[in-house]
């Protein structure tokens, strides 16, 4: 009896010791929390659930709100851009954006419901810089003296669409002007540079059509 008594009191004490340190270790999480959580809401329209990741970021340069708006149950894992001299990023409901994929907007990127962007995907509807050489080399010049230019002068754009229920699998790149269809699977290190149409599967650099997908 004795015997039981002292197991009991050592089984108490472990076990207060136990919820203590998970006590710390939750404060501590939690402190955590706060320190790497930004608050996007300033810049960026958030539907009902929808969420940016720890791992995730917004950067809008345009001052203008309404150029990202994150939908229903999206999870935003990734970086979206959009740049001073114009753009928007419109991602609709229960998408997904994976780690390390970039979504870059310096005209309009239209992203449909549900779909899967995975990780390491770039996704840009601009060619970010100049083609004339003299050009490119003064507005980088001018880009680090004194922060990102509010005027596209002779950069390329065109906007990109991806409709309802894509897949694009990791490593992809999308360039301007592209459409994928509904349903369509972009294979994985694949560099899409022409439309894709609904319910097929494209895989390649350039991507090129592979087969017919059930719909």
């Amino acid at each position: 009896m004795i015997y039981m008594k002292a197991l009991k009191k050592i089984i108490k004490s472990i076990v207060r010791h136990l919820i203590a340190n998970k006590l710390i270790i939750y404060i501590i999480y939690e402190e955590l929390k706060k320190i790497r959580t930004k608050d996007y809401s300033k810049i960026a329209i958030f539907e009902k659930n929808a969420c940016i990741d720890e791992s995730g970021e917004i950067l809008n340069l345009s001052n203008n709100k309404n150029s990202v708006v994150i939908g229903e149950n999206a999870i935003i894992r990734g970086s979206l851009l959009v740049f001073k001299y114009g753009g928007s990023i419109n991602i609709g409901q229960w998408c997904y954006v994976g780690d390390h994929t970039r979504i870059w907007s310096g005209e309009k990127i239209i992203i449909g419901n549900y779909v899967l962007i995975s990780h390491e995907v770039f996704i840009t509807d601009t060619s970010a810089h100049e083609f004339e050489y003299e050009i490119r080399a003064e507005r980088y010049k001018e880009l680090v003296l004194m922060g990102p230019p509010d005027n596209k002068l002779t950069i390329k754009t065109a906007p990109i669409i991806i409709e309802d229920y894509a897949w694009i699998n990791p490593k992809c790149i999308i360039l301007p002007g592209v459409r994928i269809g509904k349903g369509a699977i972009i294979g994985a290190g694949s560099v899409v540079t022409k439309d894709v149409p609904p319910f097929t599967l494209y895989a390649g650099n350039p991507a090129r059509f592979i087969k017919e997908l059930p719909k």
